[in-house]
């Protein structure tokens, strides 16, 4: 397709524009009559029927209205019936049944040392026929416990309760396998702990207990008895850097340092004596040469403020003999006051007196 020219001449384009005029005016037309025709087809029977009088100007037939084309409608959806009360399922609980607890089997056995266990085998109820031997430090006390249905048992203690005081020591026993039901407990006498409890040496009974919560009735089984020698182990020295007591510290009393020897009095009074040379020079000097009064304004404000700066050096010496420092401040706001407003009032005065010369 070969471009358009962008520059035509004056008669070309007037009839194409000419042409392009009409061809517009046709497509509008066109566009105008489509949409009376769809408008028309969309109103209502009764529409039609209303204008049924008219009349063609050709041959005077009434005008036959377009028959609109029928909607496509959808199915309305049935709404489901509502109840007026939902009928709630009545809730079962189920009750939890407990099972027996099955045939139980339980060893005791005693370990010295590094030697073999010695296994005694009881049934579920039995007792040992003899105490066991007198057990200390260098015994280990061995108890197994067999389920034969291989129940797990959430609950397995091993109990010695002393027959003079009562008291009790308990231990858990571990099962040995996830799969069986089988459960050890090997306690060596030496780690009883004695420090928080009341035990003593002496006859204890070696009580066993089986529990769960899927058992209807747990187990509270006497093995049998055993002799016990306990002995108190000392404890190990601790370092007080490291140690928790919680007991009242000792007083820390504050003691300040102690004041630095003074000098001689001899060194003192040759200071002193050297400080008050030079005021016995200038009053020597005074009488010497003279002094000339005349210049002194005889006034209120210069007499106050010789006697303000006499009261400062007095307050100076006092705090050097006897006065502390917040002594000093208060007794000094009091001639220092008083020098600075005389000296104010003289100063202004001699001012005065050097402007009108």
């Amino acid at each position: 397709m070969e471009p358009i020219p962008l520059i035509l001449s004056p008669v070309v384009s007037t009839s194409k524009m000419k042409s392009n005029v009409s061809v517009l005016s046709v497509t509008l037309g066109l566009l105008l009559v489509s949409l009376v025709l769809v408008n028309g087809a969309g109103e209502p029977k009764a529409a039609a029927a209303g204008g049924g009088g008219k009349t063609n100007s050709n041959n005077g037939k009434p005008a036959a209205a377009p028959t609109p084309a029928p909607a496509a409608t959808k199915p309305t959806p049935t709404p489901a019936p509502v109840k007026e009360q939902e009928q709630k399922a009545p809730v079962v609980q189920q009750k939890k049944t407990l099972e027996k607890l099955g045939p139980v089997k339980a060893s005791v056995g005693v370990t010295h040392d590094q030697r073999q266990t010695v296994w005694k085998d009881l049934e579920n109820g039995q007792k040992l026929p003899a105490p066991l031997e007198e057990l200390d430090g260098n015994y280990k006390l061995s108890v197994k416990v067999t389920t034969t249905a291989n129940q797990a048992l959430h609950q397995v203690f091993l109990i010695l309760r002393s027959r003079e005081t009562k008291e009790e020591v308990g231990h858990a026993l571990v099962r040995e396998a996830e799969d069986k039901g089988d459960y050890k407990l090997e306690l060596d006498v030496s780690s009883i702990n004695l420090r928080d409890t009341k035990l003593k040496s002496g006859t204890y009974d070696i009580v066993l207990y089986l529990g769960d919560f899927n058992i209807e009735e747990p187990l509270q089984w006497t093995l049998g008895e055993v002799p016990l020698k306990l002995v108190h182990r000392v404890a190990k020295p601790v370092n007080q850097l490291y140690a928790v007591t919680y007991e009242p510290k000792p007083e820390i009393k504050h003691m300040f340092r102690e004041p630095e020897p003074r000098p001689p009095m001899v060194v003192s009074n040759a200071f002193t004596a050297l400080v008050l040379v030079p005021i016995v020079l200038l009053l020597g000097l005074w009488a010497k040469i003279g002094i000339n009064f005349g210049n002194f304004p005889c006034s209120l404000s210069a007499l106050l403020f010789h006697v303000g700066l006499i009261g400062m050096f007095g307050v100076y010496g006092l705090f050097w003999l006897k006065l502390n420092m917040f002594e000093a401040f208060k007794w000094m706001a009091i001639p220092a006051l008083i020098t600075f407003l005389s000296g104010n009032r003289l100063l202004s005065h001699l001012a005065e007196q050097r402007s009108g010369k």
